[in-house]
């Protein structure tokens, strides 16, 4: 019986297993937009007075906005929360009634449309959801108008998180207080994490289809809740990305390798990139955090890697704090460059591709149509679609990043034995230096795929010549193809030759055949010819 046991035990483990791979090799693969639900406004006008309030963003609209998305090479869309929330809840962060769906952005039916709708044209749907707290209850209410949770023993006691409980870590404070005053639910309870549970699998991933959840708020939740989570979407095949603020990779690290979620979002990254694009810290640190943060996830080709979100002021917010105007689009395409292609899943903020530049929370949640006249910068549309298109066709996502050179402005990696990525932070106009550790052989020759003209060839001493110009990127392709003239005149060569070669056969079979020499190699086994028949036939009325 115990054999029994442990047998079970172990395939269970292996079913797990193979989901979890499923799941992330599923996903590892995928790249992602992220929106405000409210935020994108097409058919229509915004009806906001200001950026607290409901803007007038639906379903209907994200539906609208697939296009773009697919122009842009993304696989994925992430959406906010859309269940009913309290007063001006535009974000979804506020529940108020987790089983009803926010009015302001549709109906159940429009919502099962819109992911439909991303379906049928490959698009994953991933959707933000909460389980540390609910909305803001006027002081002294009780919480009758919160569904489900209508009862104070759904709550932890009231305390509120201070600054002071982030800097030392104050696990108790933080998993058991409040984040900004919002009513932090007990996840310790069974009935709490009964009613949570039953609502993410049965009232959100199995009803309307989603493919994948993005969890707020996970560092304010015990890791015990995370770990039971994982189990009760097991079979569900929906792959979890967790929010845990903090630029300590041992803090966001724990949620992966201990707490058991797919992913998590790396702000650590997030917080070196902004330190190296924004205020010029050496390049070579985002080598040396790749290295570090190796020590602390259990695989950092799942994280969400992203240069802006809803929650931080803009990326080009913060380069013009530090850089002028015309170097901001240079640096910002660098940021975007070793975000897509160092590691990780890219996760692009609605409204990146149109340089918004947006401070902190509301001036970072804009309107957006992309489809309206200037709302989408050119340049920055063709990098994000190379980018999406290198890392899909050359599959960098199974490949970690072999850094080749590092220094003050400029940093070298390859990614797989065909694509070679030099992002820099320079502000020199023009830069030029050779490289020799490299994966590739003399006389290969390499063509930046963000350029039709510039290809380089390695030298006779395995050198790359390298130009930076203007500061911006590049991503070297390996290109020993022939050029298309040269391909076609091969092809029909090719056919020429087999042609040839099959006529020889049947001229020498026939040559072979008529000669008699086919019947004395074969001893005479060959098809008879009429008179044969005859001999036969003769040889039978005997």
């Amino acid at each position: 019986m115990k054999s029994f046991k442990l047998i079970s035990i172990y395939i269970i483990s292996l079913l797990f297993q193979v989901s979890y791979t499923l799941k992330a090799n599923g996903w590892k693969s995928q790249s992602i937009y992220q929106v405000l639900t409210d935020r994108i406004v097409i058919d229509g006008e915004p009806k906001c007075a200001t950026l607290k309030e409901y803007c007038g963003g639906t379903f209907n609209d994200l539906i609208q906005l697939l296009p773009h998305i697919i122009d842009l090479g993304f696989t994925a869309i992430y959406i906010s929360p859309f269940i009913e929330n309290t007063e001006l809840g535009y974000h979804g962060y506020w529940a108020q009634n987790i089983y009803k769906v926010n009015s302001n952005f549709g109906t159940e039916q429009e919502l099962k449309r819109f992911i439909a709708k991303a379906h049928e044209q490959q698009i994953l749907v991933m959707v933000d959801v909460v389980f540390n707290h609910v909305g803001y209850v006027p002081e002294g209410k009780v919480f009758d108008d919160i569904v489900p949770f209508n009862k104070d023993k759904h709550y932890h006691e009231q305390c509120e998180i201070s600054p002071q409980d982030f800097e030392t870590n104050n696990i108790h404070a933080i998993e058991n207080c409040r984040l900004f005053g919002l009513p932090d639910l007990n996840t310790e309870s069974d009935e709490v994490k009964d009613l949570l549970f039953n609502w993410i699998r049965n009232d959100v991933v199995l009803k309307y289809g989603f493919d994948g959840i993005r969890i707020d708020t996970v560092r304010h939740v015990n890791k015990r809740f995370w770990q039971e989570l994982n189990l009760v979407l097991s079979g569900t095949n929906t792959f979890a990305i967790g929010e845990v603020s903090s630029q300590s990779p041992s803090i966001v690290g724990d949620y992966q390798t201990q707490a058991g979620l797919d992913s998590v979002l790396d702000f650590p990254l997030y917080h070196k990139m902004n330190e190296v694009f924004a205020k010029r810290y050496p390049i070579a640190s985002l080598q040396e955090q790749y290295m570090n943060q190796k020590n602390y996830f259990s695989d950092m080709s799942l994280l969400g890697v992203f240069v802006d979100c809803h929650d931080e002021a803009r990326l080009f917010n913060k380069l013009s704090r530090f850089a002028a105007d015309k170097e901001d689009l240079a640096l910002g395409l660098n940021a975007l460059t070793y975000a897509f292609m160092s590691y990780g899943i890219p996760i692009l903020y609605y409204g990146t591709e149109g340089r918004l530049n947006g401070g902190s929370d509301p001036l970072n949640r804009e309107i957006y149509n992309p489809f309206k006249e200037g709302a989408v910068d050119q340049t920055m549309a063709k990098y994000i679609k190379v980018l999406n298109q290198v890392r899909s066709s050359h599959e960098t996502y199974n490949y970690e990043p072999e850094f080749k050179q590092s220094g003050q402005d400029t940093l070298i990696f390859n990614k797989g034995p065909e694509v070679l990525v030099i992002v820099t932070n320079t502000e020199n106009v023009h830069q030029t230096m050779f490289l020799q550790n490299h994966p590739f052989k003399q006389g290969d020759k390499l063509c930046n795929a963000f350029s039709d003209w510039d290809c380089v060839t390695v030298d006779e001493n395995k050198r790359i010549k390298i130009t930076i110009i203007h500061g911006y990127p590049k991503i070297y392709i390996l290109n020993n193809e022939l050029p298309p003239d040269q391909n076609r005149l091969n092809f029909y060569q090719g056919l020429f030759k087999n042609a040839m070669i099959v006529i020889f056969f049947i001229v020498m079979a026939n040559i072979l055949h008529f000669s008699g020499i086919l019947n004395m190699i074969t001893g005479g086994n060959h098809i008879p010819f009429k008179h044969d028949h005859n001999h036969h036939n003769d040889h039978k009325r005997l």
